[in-house]
Parts: structure tokens; sequence; C-alpha cells
């Protein structure tokens, strides 16, 4: 009787999974049990195997699903335990709430160390709308009442306009004279200057070659033609295409006259 009895015993140890023998111990959990589109959250997961070493050559998988991840992934091993952090957020459809919250699970996280798979149980998260139903099913939502243009604060009277239409006016007449003044005040420089300038390279042209001596006999006739009168221009042409050619003493009466009727 006792050799059936352990008998029994043997065949029942030996058919029993090899996951009953040190399996690992395995849980997951999210760092907050709501959140809502775009807010992260950390997925952690952890296992605790039977020895260091089997932690150390244990390996953990742990889908996301719907959630995105929006950062890597860390594994940390600390003695028999290992643990899996992901960052995750919700960003895409399937697990967007609509009018209400919504319970999105996580796939089972298992961990596999020596050939032998330990599922965890599922959790899960609930995904919560940023705008609440009401503020997206009211007629006038409170996200459009800064759309408008508000009145203008600012109305000047007409006799206001008026009086800086007119300064306006008065500034921009004032700035036309002072303009046009300067502009004739330099021109008559200019012209003044002109003459002096003809009449001094005149007299220094006598002691240069005839050619330099014709020219400057025809630019003083140039100058004098609109400063002094057809008299004097017309002897200043005389002696620029004089032949055979201007002589210094011609050059020099004719600086002479044109000093002596200087406009």
């Amino acid at each position: 009787m006792t050799r059936v009895v352990v008998a029994a015993l043997c065949s029942l140890w030996l058919l029993l999974p090899a996951a009953a023998l040190g399996a690992p111990s395995i849980r997951a959990e999210v760092s907050a049990p709501g959140t809502s589109v775009g807010r992260p959250f950390d997925y952690v997961v952890r296992a605790t195997l039977d020895s260091e070493d089997g932690a150390q050559r244990a390996r953990i998988v742990a889908p996301i699903g719907a959630f995105a991840a929006i950062g890597p992934s860390s594994v940390v091993r600390d003695g028999r335990e290992v643990r899996l952090t992901q960052r995750l957020a919700c960003l895409g459809l399937g697990c967007v709430p609509r009018r209400q919250s919504r319970v999105v699970p996580l796939p089972a996280a298992r961990v596999v160390a020596d050939g032998r798979t330990t599922v965890a149980p599922s959790v899960s998260i609930s995904v919560v709308p940023r705008v609440p139903a009401a503020a997206v099913t009211a007629r006038d939502p409170a996200y459009r009442r800064q759309t408008g243009i508000p009145p203008a604060g600012f109305s000047p009277r007409p006799g206001v306009l008026a009086a800086g239409a007119a300064a306006v006016l008065v500034l921009v007449a004032a700035i036309i004279v002072a303009t046009g003044f300067r502009h004739g005040a330099r021109s008559a420089r200019t012209d003044v200057d002109d003459y002096e300038r003809a009449v001094r390279l005149l007299r220094e042209s006598r002691g240069r070659p005839s050619p330099d001596r014709r020219r400057a006999a025809g630019l003083l006739g140039r100058v004098a033609r609109a400063r002094a009168g057809e008299g004097l221009a017309t002897s200043a042409d005389r002696v620029a295409w004089s032949r055979p050619q201007p002589d210094a003493a011609a050059v020099g009466g004719l600086a002479d006259r044109a000093e002596s009727d200087r406009p």
C-alpha cells in the first residue's frame, strides 16, 4: 500500500507543468488610473524571478496596443526583480474617446525566462475627453466668443480731425517752400560758380597749349550766353574758332572783358 501511494505521488509530481516549478511572478500597472488625449503616462511591468541569474536572463514583453510610445523604454534589473517602464500617450483613433470617457485595455504583458513564459493580468486605463460633452454640443461654444472683433473704443470728434488735417497741410506747404528756396539758392550759386570757373580756366589757359585755349574760350562762350548775353558769348566763340590759333594776348583780353562784364 505504501508503495502505491509513493508511486502516485511521483506520477503527480511529474505531471505538474514546468511553470509551476519556481515560476516567476509578474504584475503590470499604470502611473495614473485615467488620462486624456496627448497626456503621457507610465506603463510599468515588474517581474520577480527565483534567482538573480534568472533575472539577468529574463525578458519582459509588454505590447502597448492602441497607445503610442513617446520616449525610449527602460529596463532595470535589481536582484531578482526586472522592471520595464514605457512612456505612453493616446495619440490615435484606437484610444480617443467620444462624448464620454473610454476604458482602453493594454495587452497582457509576459515575462520569458529559461524557456518558461508567465503572463501578467491585463490592465486598463480610462481616457477622458479634453472638452466636456456639454461644451461640444453647446449652441454657442465658449471658445467661439473671442473670435468677434470688439467695437472701437476711440472715436475722435470731427473738429479734432479737421484741425489735425489743417496742421498736416501747413507742415507740407512749409516743407515745399523751404525745399524750393534751397533749390533756387543752390541754382544761383551754381550759375555764379560756373561763370567764375569759366573765367578762371580761360585766364589759366594762356600758359597752356592752344587746344586748351580753344576749349576754355568755348566754355566761357556757353556760360556767357546764358548769363551775360550774346555780346560776350560771340567774342568768346570768335577766340575759340580763331585761325590759325588763339594767342595768349587774345585769351587774356577776353578774360579781362569777362571779368568787367560779370553779371
